[in-house]
């Protein structure tokens, strides 16, 4: 389900970029960019039709999940034609592809190796509400910053493996209140 939100968003970025600049004479960059900004799916909307369907819980989760996906995915690739543009850079597809690669690998194993940290020391907190509040906020912005402003790398990508953790793999964790 992952690398199928991160190729679903790969696929329709490149081809909305791609058929714009076919159409509009802007230029690559511009319509990749474009291109990654419309990428991702609308998940409120699909939640919304999925209670109306009555569809199980489980599914919306599901996508609930996969939309955290799609959205790093999404806004990892804006950053990165965004910074083309700006710089001036000529598309380069294997240049592009190393650093959307480094910021999905490099964010993912930041964010996951956070997100067992953040498991570890709420453990040892016993059921301190406000302690296990705090620890989950400020390590969520610890890993931002840190994977953002000093690696480098895509502080969205590292944050997501956290987030799902602490949203779900950490409930059994985490107390109650």
């Amino acid at each position: 389900g992952v690398l199928l939100a991160f190729v679903a968003v790969l696929l329709c970025t490149f081809f909305v970029g791609y058929s714009l600049d076919l159409v509009s004479g802007a230029g690559l960059l511009p319509c990749l960019l474009l291109g990654a900004i419309v990428s991702t799916t609308d998940t409120a909307a699909v939640i919304n039709i999925f209670r109306e369907a009555g569809a199980p819980k489980r599914l919306s989760a599901i996508v609930e999940g996969e939309a955290l996906f799609n959205d790093a995915a999404a806004i990892a690739l804006f950053g990165l034609f965004l910074d083309m543009v700006t710089l001036g850079a000529h598309p380069d597809l294997l240049d592009a592809a190393r650093e959307f690669l480094l910021a999905l690998i490099g964010g993912a194993a930041f964010g996951f190796a956070m997100a067992r940290l953040c498991g570890w020391l709420i453990s040892l907190l016993q059921d301190s509400v406000t302690t296990e509040v705090t620890l989950t906020v400020a390590l969520a912005y610890f890993t931002f910053i840190v994977i953002n402003e000093v690696l480098g790398i895509s502080g969205v990508i590292a944050t997501v493996p956290l987030a799902a953790f602490v949203g779900s793999g950490s409930r059994t964790r985490v107390s109650p209140g």
